[in-house]
């Protein structure tokens, strides 16, 4: 009968665990569906204002500080995870990435440094000293623009007074609920989006890999076949997945000729890039936490929808040995007292 007790009270165990996760699950598809229509709501946003700031920056050689490309000597990585756990690989997947891009930049005789968003990577990378420069973990909690824009003008600033020459963002990209695309994306300097394929002088890509769990990695043609994408190099960086949004129009540009949008400039097309550039930045900078969020609520949707039915079929397996073992000790009852009432009448 001692087993019999220790199954019933892994049984009592399992099912307040499976208890606990389904309500997890409700309360991540509710954040889930706010944080989705947020991000599909920015999205369409800071497409059509990236594109209308590549049609201003296509001719003239109009530059801006943000454009400037220099030695690669100093890289800041901005790193994107979650204040919680229980999301699968959500977080792993992130730090992971992050420490290959930190030894790559290191190994390349630069000076790294880190802005964290999320406790789960401050707790990991500030076990380095001098790696985490800066961390704005309650920002996750309530990531209003002006908030993100706060950060993303020290940033900017930060670039500017040369204090980096190179700046990453590193992030799941959300796609559904069951998918996030792990993304790497250039911030600073702004390149220029039409060419394709272009990278810093200096930034090298390690060989890539394979995400964990649900994750996925966008490859592009580089020097080493991984991703590297720009707010202001790669098309795809801006698009949302077709499943979600359709394909935002070119407007009046003609993808096939190569035309693009004929705008009248007033004051002059250089002083308005020098203010449509930080906008930019910003919105994109917002568009890269609210991915986060959404990416970080399927997945923990995911994996709590995961675990609730991994402990249905463990219940029921327990269940199923729980009657096996109280039926056999019945059995060997009834054998006992049949003996017993045999041996008397002997």
């Amino acid at each position: 009968m001692a087993n019999l007790k220790e199954v019933r009270t892994r049984i009592a165990s399992v099912s307040s665990t499976q208890q606990i996760t389904s309500a997890m699950k409700m309360v991540s598809a509710a954040k889930f569906r706010r944080a989705q229509n947020a991000i599909l709501g920015m999205r369409p946003y800071a497409a059509q204002l990236a594109e209308i700031v590549n049609d201003i920056d296509v001719e003239d050689g109009v530059q801006t500080p943000y454009h400037e490309v220099r030695q690669l000597n100093k890289v800041l990585l901005v790193v994107v995870t979650s204040n919680k756990g229980l999301c699968g690989a959500f977080n792993s997947n992130v730090t992971k990435e992050a420490s290959a891009r930190l030894q790559h930049y290191r190994d390349k005789g630069c000076e790294v440094k880190m802005i964290t968003l999320g406790k789960r990577g401050t707790e990991l990378f500030a076990k380095q000293e001098g790696l985490v420069a800066e961390s704005y973990d309650d920002l996750l909690d309530n990531p209003t623009f002006d908030a993100v824009s706060d950060i993303c003008d020290k940033i900017m600033a930060a670039f500017c007074n040369k204090e980096y020459d190179f700046i990453e963002i590193i992030y799941n990209q959300f796609k559904n609920s069951l998918t996030q695309i792990l993304s790497t994306e250039q911030f600073l300097p702004v390149g220029k989006r039409r060419t394709e394929n272009a990278t810093h002088p200096a930034a090298v890509r390690h060989p890539s890999s394979r995400g964990e769990g649900n994750g996925e990695r966008r490859t592009e043609n580089g020097e080493d076949n991984t991703p590297r994408r720009s707010f202001a190099t790669h098309k795809s960086a801006l698009r949302a997945p077709q499943e979600l949004v359709p394909p935002l129009q070119e407007g009046r540009a003609d993808a096939e000729s190569g035309e693009r949008n004929d705008y009248i400039y007033e004051p002059d097309k250089g002083q308005i890039l020098r203010e449509m550039i930080p906008l930019t930045l910003r919105s994109q900078f917002y568009r890269v936490v609210l991915d986060s969020l959404a990416a970080e609520h399927g997945a923990r949707m995911t994996a709590m929808q995961k675990a609730t039915d991994n402990a249905t079929e463990l219940l029921k397996e327990l269940r199923l040995s729980y009657n096996k073992a109280r039926q056999a000790a019945i059995t060997n009852e009834i054998i006992e007292i049949v003996s017993g009432s045999e041996a008397l009448k002997g």
